[in-house]
């Protein structure tokens, strides 16, 4: 087992990609992905991440399937230890709304929840203005957006419920914090009317893609981004450095996994222009400890080829990569913790 793997603990599945297969799964047999996440919990898997399949396009890029914070609610509830990262576009939400799925999202899994930022031209579908625009006003909209859920997600200190019988108080007031933004594109009040999240702040998740086109480094966590070979992960890396000098997030690369039969059940061109491991277990070790070993990356989303089987062959095959790598004690720390994320704490107030 190669030992620099301790170094880079974070290991996600991504369940939103058409690569993933998911299209075919009844609406109805939520049960099918539980199986295929509880396998991804037990062998050690940090994060799951869901799409929000707004795109309803015959030929759209994402497949028709579950809301992402109803199927994160149905598959926390069964499945312990890994979290959930649900996709939402901010084009497709109003924040206030926004922050209260999530923020809900994160007390019913216990603090495992996390938001994948996404510029999707889905909200096209809620009747709402096309998240792609040409003079990057979905970028700016996005980066408030960003900012104005983690205001709303301090409305309420940790300890601003007093509930004393006694004295007939329920809240301190003076830990109520209104929002009271006014913005180019939203105008909020607040306070949120869910408690502040287990977390804190979630955390949030983007695409390399979304920083490059515009969207405020500090929106990010977490940056995801495909690169087909070494120089190419470098010169995204450099992207983003230029981009984002001092931004202290986390790299994540992602990875399409074709496990044995499954690169059959594959779709010319599928594996986009990312990194693609194919083969037999062996080969797929071999190639993903050579990966992590050169890119370096801060984290991994592994992508599979041939649907929720092609998942389950892809986690057999690589499991022993990290197996015995953690310490007994890692499944029950915080997702910040997971993700090698620091510590929440309450940032200055939102500026109009």
């Amino acid at each position: 087992m190669p030992a620099f793997l301790s170094a880079f603990p974070t290991l996600a599945i991504d369940l939103s990609s058409p690569r993933a297969g998911l299209g075919d799964v009844r609406l109805d047999r939520p049960e099918r992905i539980q199986a295929t996440v509880a396998r991804a919990a037990a062998l050690g898997v940090d994060l799951c991440i869901l799409d929000d399949g707004l795109d309803t396009r015959p030929q759209g890029t994402h497949p028709l399937g579950h809301e992402a914070v109803t199927l994160a609610a149905f598959l926390a509830a069964a499945v312990p230890r890994i979290g959930f990262a649900l996709t939402a576009a901010p084009a497709a939400f109003e924040p206030y709304n926004l922050a209260r799925l999530l923020a809900s999202a994160d007390h019913v899994s216990g603090g495992r929840a996390a938001w994948q930022l996404s510029l999707d031209d889905g909200a096209r579908q809620a009747g709402l203005q096309p998240a792609t625009s040409a003079d990057g006003r979905d970028a700016r909209r996005a980066s408030e957006a960003a900012a104005l859920l983690r205001a709303l997600w301090e409305s309420w200190e940790a300890d601003a419920f007093l509930r004393d019988k006694a004295s007939g108080a329920f809240i301190d007031t003076d830990k109520v914090h209104y929002v009271d933004h006014a913005g180019p594109h939203y105008a909020v009040r607040g306070p949120l009317n869910v408690a502040r999240p287990p977390q804190g702040h979630l955390p949030v998740i983007g695409r390399v893609d979304a920083l490059l086109a515009g969207v405020a480094p500090a929106a990010f966590d977490v940056l995801r981004g495909s690169a087909a070979g070494l120089d190419a992960w470098l010169r995204l890396r450099g992207a983003v450095s230029t981009r984002a000098p001092g931004w202290r997030g986390r790299l994540w690369s992602d990875v399409t996994v074709v496990a044995g039969a499954a690169s059959a059940s594959l779709p010319a061109g599928a594996a986009g222009t990312g990194l693609v491991l194919a083969g037999d277990a062996q080969a797929l070790r071999r190639q993903l400890a050579d990966w992590v070993s050169t890119a370096r990356p801060d984290g991994l989303v592994l992508r599979f080829a041939g649907g929720l089987a092609g998942a389950a062959a892809g986690l057999d095959a690589l499991s022993p990569l990290w197996a015995g790598v953690r310490p007994a004690s890692w499944a029950s720390r915080s997702l910040r913790e997971r993700l090698a994320l620091p510590a929440f704490a309450p940032a200055r107030p939102l500026a109009a």
